[in-house]
């Protein structure tokens, strides 16, 4: 959120006698405020505090996801007035030209998107791009949408692998809460069917084919290769020492395997509701109607 803070101990307050003088730092994320300072000012240690920022704006989640992590934007924007996220998404646009050079086709739909595209412009003629960025081209467009242009569509059941993932378990920072229900190479007894969290981008080769793909499709696939797994680990005693070497390599693949089927468990027992599909067909007919 854009009033979000990080502070670390680290300004001088005083001390009692005989004990040791403390320093005191702020780090604001992504940046400081105006309002952060009043307030520190009406406290009275605006003085005593060394401050700082840390501009943390575009994180890679994907190959091909850059994120601002900005849950509450659109609620600040259309509900609070706080256009706080359209600057930094802003600032996101002028680093990205910086790293990747000059874009030259910036398009939006709705207010937001159009407010974001003259901060952009504004932005990097008070600050112009570096000679060699300015020739540069190597994004020839970018379209920016306002999520007030259509409100409907993330209200929406999801219908994906990833999307049913996200509706049933919840992805946070690209990442999704995961309770292994298999015994895992070098776990410890302890660690066991532990619940904890597990990453999902396009490092994992099963995830990026079944990602986007129906749910019923995916499910259809996980149980046809854990078929063939299974059929594989069988006839292992009749393998050769080559073919053996080859079950060996695979064995990571396995894993991940076992992590999506894992996964899939909690979504599983959501879809087989007869109020899943209810809600389903309740949505499809508001659309269509």
């Amino acid at each position: 959120a854009s009033s979000s803070s990080s502070s670390h101990a680290g300004g001088r307050s005083g001390a009692a006698a005989g004990s040791p003088a403390h320093e005191f730092s702020v780090f604001w994320v992504p940046r400081r405020s105006i309002a952060v300072e009043k307030v520190l000012e009406d406290e009275g240690v605006y003085g005593s505090l060394a401050q700082g920022e840390f501009s943390l704006d575009l994180v890679a989640l994907d190959d091909d996801v850059l994120s601002l992590e900005l849950d509450r934007a659109f609620r600040e924007c259309t509900l609070e007035g706080d256009t706080s996220s359209l600057f930094y998404a802003a600032s996101a646009l002028l680093k990205l030209q910086q790293m990747y050079g000059l874009i030259p086709r910036l398009q939006g739909m709705g207010p937001a998107a159009k407010a974001v595209m003259e901060m952009a412009v504004r932005m990097r003629r008070e600050a112009p791009l570096p000679a060699a960025a300015a020739v540069a081209c190597r994004i020839h467009r970018a379209v920016l949408l306002d999520r007030e242009v259509d409100p409907a569509t993330p209200m929406v059941t999801q219908i994906t692998f990833e999307g049913l993932i996200d509706e049933v378990t919840g992805i946070k920072h690209g990442s999704a809460p995961y309770t292994p229900s298999r015994r895992e190479a070098g776990a410890s007894d302890a660690a066991r069917g532990r619940p904890g969290s597990t990453l999902l981008n396009s490092s994992d080769p099963f995830y990026k084919e079944f990602r986007d793909l129906p749910y019923y499709i995916t499910s259809q696939r996980l149980q046809q290769y854990a078929r063939d797994a299974r059929k594989e680990y069988a006839e292992l005693g009749s393998k050769d020492l080559s073919e053996l070497k080859s079950f060996v390599k695979g064995l990571p693949k396995l894993l991940l395997l076992d992590r999506l089927s894992d996964l899939a468990v909690p979504v599983a027992e959501v879809v087989k509701e007869q109020a899943f599909h209810d809600q389903l067909k309740a949505e499809q007919d508001i659309l269509e109607s």
